[in-house]
């Protein structure tokens, strides 16, 4: 079984590679290396492209990239699927049709050229939508289509409870602001919270000319570990860069930009549904289980000289469940979670895969606007942190249809090695 898991993650880093932009001899993007016009878009791990890659964030031009939908307050349960585009290589940003997004991305991977394809799965139960991992997908990622800027999310959901596996519930922006609920491994008594300040992506900020006119630049470089930076940037060698802030969790470094702290969780958190909330607002942090406040951070607890290195860009909410506990991890990765994932489980074996189960996400925004606007990055404040603004610019990649991609071959393609990928593993 772990052969033909790894033997379709081989598959799927060689097919990438054809898949790379062929329109340009450029397919990485970094502080000095911009997106070219003909694939204008920066992905989150420093690719260039079209089509999906320009949902959200920055690239080769300000216009390059579509705007982040505005906030809605809404309730989402997941009885069905039927608010959920299943497929993140087709969707096109059609916020009002769709409240979430099986997610599709590109994960940094050390398998021979590092890359590799994840293709999430959901089922739907009568007690909630179940998010799986098995041998082949990698895991599910599902995200909101819509961003939140401050406010307060109620997940209501049933944790992973194998060791290996962690779910999380977060919220994640364009440039790595992060805000975490996770549970790791067998534990099912507590809850790790957490939260980052232009985090995983590797954001450096500063007042500068540049051919954007916005102040910043966007790298993705990596330094030796050895010269003790935090995970962000020392990550070239782990799975992503969640990865590797995992790894340096067991071991921090003395720049330590880690904010994590244990929470205990009244009954087990993988028998018994808990409400775990994220209070996200201008001047403090508040996690909470079943409504009873677990920890608070305030914003003026974090100024580091003259910037306060708090999360304060619009972010994506996202649920997902992920294998740490693989070969290919970190040491540092595979111990937080509690060891390698045992394949041979018999929960594994009897249903053909590991879960965790969301009931409901209730979301109320701390600001709502014109829900048919949408934020855009404009460049950096006194301090270097990220400013947005609100635009009436379309956040829609093509036309009305979320099917429709134009120019989005980079995409099409992805979905098309989505079903290579995993009929060649049952071959094997």
């Amino acid at each position: 079984m772990l052969r033909q898991h790894l033997a379709s993650t081989f598959l799927a880093s060689l097919a990438l590679l054809c898949l790379l932009p062929s329109s340009s001899a450029q397919s990485t993007c970094n502080a000095t290396s911009k997106c070219p016009s003909s694939a204008p878009c920066c992905s989150e791990y420093g690719y260039c492209g079209t089509g999906k890659y320009c949902l959200g964030g920055y690239s080769y031009a300000l216009t390059s990239c579509k705007p982040d939908p505005i906030c809605k307050s809404q309730s989402s349960t997941f009885y069905n699927l039927n608010k959920i585009w299943l497929n993140g290589s087709t969707y096109n940003g059609n916020a009002s049709a769709y409240d979430w997004v099986v997610a599709v991305f590109l994960a940094v991977l050390v398998i021979i050229i590092g890359l590799a394809f994840n293709s999430g799965e959901v089922i739907a139960t009568d007690y909630g939508t179940k998010l799986v991992l098995n041998q082949t997908n990698g895991g599910t990622k599902i995200s909101s289509t819509r961003y939140v800027h401050y406010g307060t999310i109620d997940f209501v959901l049933e944790t992973s409870k194998w060791a290996g596996v962690v779910t999380a519930a977060i919220t994640m922006s364009d440039v790595k602001d992060e805000i975490d609920w996770e549970f790791p491994g067998a534990n099912t008594t507590s809850g790790q919270t957490n939260f980052w300040f232009l985090g995983i992506a590797n954001c450096a900020w500063r007042h500068s000319s540049d051919s954007l006119g916005l102040g910043y630049t966007h790298t993705y470089t990596h330094p030796s570990p050895s010269q003790h930076l935090s995970p962000a940037r020392s990550a070239a060698s782990k799975r992503d860069r969640r990865l590797a802030w995992r790894e340096w969790l067991a071991d921090p470094s003395p720049d330590s930009a880690t904010q994590g702290q244990t929470v205990t969780v009244s009954s087990d958190t993988s028998s018994n549904f808990h409400t775990y909330t994220l209070d996200w607002q201008p001047e403090t942090l508040t996690w909470k289980i079943d409504g009873s406040v677990v920890r608070t951070v305030n914003k003026n607890e974090t100024l580091s000289g003259t910037q306060y290195k708090y999360p304060s860009t619009p972010s994506l909410i996202q649920i997902s469940i992920w294998p740490a506990g693989i070969n290919s991890s970190a040491q540092g990765t595979i111990d937080w979670a509690g060891g390698l994932i045992d394949w041979t489980d018999p929960d594994y074996t009897a249903n053909g895969y590991f879960w965790n189960t969301i009931q409901s996400v209730n979301v109320t925004c701390a600001s709502e606007a014109n829900v048919s606007a949408g934020w855009v990055y404009t460049g950096v404040d006194a301090d270097q942190v990220p400013v947005v603004a609100v635009t009436n610019a379309s956040t829609l990649l093509s036309g009305a249809n979320p099917s429709a991609l134009v120019g989005s071959s980079w995409t099409i393609a992805l979905g098309g090695l989505m079903t290579a990928v995993l009929a060649t593993a049952l071959l094997l």
